[in-house]
């Protein structure tokens, strides 16, 4: 029987990406408390869906 793959290309993260999400994960915590505030008004998605990559590859695996 044979099944149906589909890969995408995986881009790492660069030190630039990797200090971008630093700083946003710490503009969060509240100065006074050193607590992360609540974020009961935050929709978090997932940035796979804006940087696919195009070059989608399908392979027939056994």
């Amino acid at each position: 029987m044979l099944k149906r793959r589909t890969t995408f290309i995986k881009p790492a993260l660069t030190p630039e990406n990797k200090l971008q999400r630093m700083e946003h994960d710490l503009s969060f915590i509240d100065d006074t408390t050193n607590a992360f505030e609540p974020m009961r008004n935050t929709v978090h998605v997932d940035e796979k869906w804006f940087y696919a990559d195009r070059d989608k590859r399908t392979y027939l695996i056994r």
